[in-house]
């Protein structure tokens, strides 16, 4: 057997792995700031989203050259690409979410600078399908928290305290 066809077989070992240290951030303490808990993404999630950028140029150049009866196809993957790299770029370097027993501090060069009382937040829950808490204010539609950001665990566990807390219901 050559290595040629293992190249798949490591390939896919590599993402894996990559996969599992990004997502074993959240299981890492949450950073404080006095009673503040700042959620923020690790090291690696940052260089993942810096090395993704120019990755995805490079994507979208080689998109470019391709034969004229790949173009679309080409074309399509590499604005996946584009916007997944400026997805990963904008919440690993622009977006601040932080929270206490009292409010939640929001941060993003779109939406500013909010800090939003728990008694406003009118839904807290968890999508399955992206794998994250969510919350609904009036402020910000929704509030989404990557299971990537150092303190996912924790901020899930005061979550459902917070929950029952506001609601009077259990997770």
């Amino acid at each position: 057997m050559d290595f040629d066809s293992l190249r798949p077989v490591f390939s896919g070992l590599v993402g894996c792995l990559a996969v599992y240290l990004l997502a074993r951030a959240g299981r890492k303490p949450t950073p404080r700031k006095d009673n503040v808990r700042v959620l923020t993404y690790g090291i690696g999630f940052r260089v993942f989203a810096a090395i993704l950028v120019p990755g995805s140029l490079f994507i979208a150049y080689a998109a470019a050259h391709a034969r004229p009866s790949q173009a679309a196809l080409a074309g399509c993957i590499a604005a996946a690409f584009v916007a997944g790299a400026v997805f990963f770029a904008y919440q690993a370097f622009f977006v601040s979410f932080a929270y206490d027993e009292h409010n939640v501090y929001y941060r993003t060069p779109l939406a500013g600078s909010k800090v939003i009382p728990w008694s406003e937040v009118e839904e807290l829950a968890y999508s399955g399908l992206l794998q994250s808490h969510y919350l609904r204010t009036r402020q910000v539609r929704r509030i989404w928290c990557s299971n990537m950001l150092r303190g996912y665990d924790e901020l899930g566990e005061f979550l459902s305290r917070k929950r029952e807390e506001l609601y009077g219901d259990g997770p």
